[in-house]
């Protein structure tokens, strides 16, 4: 790689990795023997060519080094738990316009899909480091745009119950179109597709959970509902750029249909898909206004579709929130 290229000086890291024998090791071998940089700063530079723009960290505890970067301490810690998942990486905005592109390493040493041998398990760690990377990039990119979720999140006229979805959701259109992009350019090894009966098995015993304890601690039966529907949200959202549209132009389907389909999605599914399909990928332009009339159309469907689970989740016109468990099992 010839990183004197690009504008402005390229910067490189690596930290936390010393605790895991394992993972410093095999970190070392992808670096040093098979050029794993290599993989990761090309797909950032194809989007964002210049280096005076972004700083490049690989890490064995992405919440770490996130909390060190911007401040946080204990009660406002950063977590990569995101209910149904966990984040692989993160594209964190500085003040002074750089971006911090925070890769978790663990992922490259433990790739996924099927690998039987040593040659095998480093392709797929390339193919992970590249489909990760441009993702963040794709981040990097929507933001130097003035499109990512906070140019437009607040830009939508909805009911207070509808509006209380905005910021969740539009986090993950930024998701959708940038899987639409690397999809097309980098697309990865795993399958959202492969996941999605734990991820509705995780989503129904979180509910039935909540629904077992409101009584008693209704806050946190509460937080506990929202971290797990947002997740799913999060699923729909990485499913529906997976699957993408079939030929007739109509929302593709999972190749095997999970156990509760029909009750967490079933008839939903077309209206998410479709409403997702709206969006172009992330080197497509949109307006801000394009932006905010899906976000619009899916935060009444969040709202819907929440309700239609089981979980009545809320804000009054007068700004208290409430919620209600309204199924007798999930």
């Amino acid at each position: 790689m010839d990183a004197g290229k690009g504008e402005g000086k390229l910067s490189l890291a690596v930290e936390h990795v010393d605790h895991d024998q394992l993972l410093h090791d095999g970190l070392s071998l992808l670096i040093h023997e098979y050029n794993l940089f290599n993989e990761i700063v090309p797909e950032i530079y194809a989007l964002v060519p210049d280096f005076s723009k972004w700083r490049l960290v690989l890490t064995g505890d992405i919440a770490a080094t996130v909390n060190a970067i911007e401040g946080r301490h204990e009660g406002n810690a950063y977590t990569t738990n995101r209910g149904a998942g966990h984040v692989g990486g993160i594209t964190l905005p500085r003040e002074d316009g750089i971006f911090d592109i925070v890769l978790g390493a663990q992922i490259f040493v433990s790739p996924p899909g099927d690998h039987e041998d040593l040659e095998g398990l480093v392709d797929n760690a390339r193919k992970t480091a590249k489909h990760l990377a441009r993702h963040e990039a794709g981040h990097m990119l929507l933001r130097l745009r003035n499109e990512d979720d906070q140019q437009y999140r607040n830009l939508t006229r909805l009911e207070p119950t509808a509006a209380g979805w905005a910021d969740i959701v539009a986090a993950y259109m930024d998701d959708f179109r940038i899987e639409r992009h690397t999809r097309e350019f980098t697309p990865p090894v795993f399958r959202h597709q492969d996941d999605l009966g734990a991820a509705i098995d995780h989503l129904s015993s979180e509910l039935t959970a909540a629904k077992s304890t409101w009584a008693l601690d209704l806050d946190g039966a509460a937080r506990r509902s929202d971290i797990a529907v947002s997740g799913f949200i999060r699923v729909i959202a990485y499913l529906s750029s997976e699957l993408g549209l079939a030929e007739d132009g109509e929302p593709a389907f999972p190749e095997i249909i999970p156990e509760k389909w029909d009750r967490y999605l079933g008839t939903a599914w077309p209206l998410w898909s479709n409403k997702f399909h709206e969006l172009r990928p992330a080197h497509e332009p949109m307006s801000k206004e394009q932006l905010a009339a899906v976000l619009t159309d899916l935060c009444d469907l969040a709202s819907r579709w929440s309700s239609a689970i089981g979980y009545e989740r809320g804000i009054t016109s007068d700004g208290r929130m409430y919620a209600y468990w309204t199924e007798d099992a999930y």
